[in-house]
Order: structure tokens, then sequence, then C-alpha cells
């Protein structure tokens, strides 16, 4: 979960702590949130890969910062193709995934297999980029305003910051089409699918 204010410096971490508490579900074993004027970051955590709070998230050098939901398939041979770069303090995906984000960017995404929905804080450069999994398997939810762009990997934790009306439209669509809205709306005005398969960098 993640919250930026675009042209405000105040304390944001505080909304995001707001928004995990309502992910502990999702991930019982750990939660971190980091932040700045004007962004924060957080994650619950379910320990699969690598168990030690090493691999906790957000995920960071002191610089950079990830927040990452899924599994990176072929970590380990990205993670052959960094080595010559990079010391691995962990044995798990976020690590390589995270390095290969420093390294190639956004063209990281042409390298990955896997399933995921994640979002990265690079300090040098000030870009915060967003992207989800090609088929869409991580879910990932986001309100955008001229002010703030809010995301999370559920609707409810979007709510708990910002109720929002029912989108009639996309009801038509639900019971039309069952699950399959339309142009990424929701149920809720405001609160939109992030595509599958997509990038956008700030």
């Amino acid at each position: 979960a993640g919250v930026w204010a675009k042209n405000s410096s105040r304390p944001v971490g505080d909304l995001v702590q707001t928004m995990i508490d309502g992910l502990v579900h999702r991930g019982p074993d750990a939660e971190g949130i980091w932040a700045r004027p004007g962004l924060s970051l957080g994650n619950r955590r379910l320990k699969i890969l690598d168990l030690s709070d090493a691999a906790n998230q957000p995920f960071t050098d002191g610089e950079d910062v990830l927040v990452f939901n899924g599994r990176i398939f072929n970590y380990l041979a990205l993670q052959e193709q960094l080595r010559s770069r990079f010391t691995f303090r962990t044995r798990c995906d976020t690590e390589v995934l995270f390095r290969a984000l420093q390294v190639w960017g956004a063209g990281a995404l042409d390298r990955i297999q896997g399933q995921f929905a994640f979002a990265f804080f690079q300090s040098q450069a000030e870009t915060l980029l967003l992207a989800r999994d090609h088929v869409g398997i991580c879910p990932l939810y986001t309100i955008e305003d001229e002010d703030r762009l809010v995301f999370s990997s559920e609707i409810r934790p979007l709510l708990a910051l910002d109720s929002r009306p029912i989108n009639r439209a996309a009801v038509v669509d639900y019971f039309a089409y069952r699950y399959n809205i339309q142009n990424g709306r929701t149920l809720f005005d405001g609160i939109r699918r992030f595509d599958p398969g997509h990038f956008v960098q700030f």
C-alpha cells in the first residue's frame, strides 16, 4: 500500500499505517512502513522464501525502496546476472527484484517471469514506478486525483481512507459480465483496477 501527496510535503505515513492495518490477513508475519515528506509505502508480509527479517518490506538499501506482492519465478537466474554488481544478503526474490529495478529500471519488466504488483521508489531520480504482472494475477487498485495517488492490493484499505459511492455503471457490468467489469472500473466511483501488463512511472 502507498500514498503519494503530489503537491505537498505533509506526512502521510499514518494514512499508510491505516491501510496496512486492513491487510493483516494478507501478511500476518511482518509489517513495515517507509515514509518521507509527501510519500509513504507500507507492506504486510507473508514469509515464504526467506523466513528471516532481512527480507521484510518495505525493502530498502537506505536510498531506494520497494514494496512487492507476488513471486518472481526466475529470480535465481536474474540473481546470477546481477551477482557481479551486488552481494545479496537474503535468499528472497524481493531483493533480486529490487536490484533488477535499480539496474534496468522499467526495462526489468521485460526480464521478469512471475506474478506481481509492486511500487518502487528511486530516490536519486525521484521516480515512483507502479507495475502489475502480465496476466494480472496479483491485484492492484488505485485512487488518483490532482492532489494524491493512493494504491493498495485490495479495495478495502482504500475505502478506509476515503469512502466512495457505488459506481452504478460498474454494477451493471458486474451483473452482465460477472467479474469482468470493463475499462478498469470497480464497484466504487474513483477506485480503479490497475491494468494487467502495465506500468506507470511518476
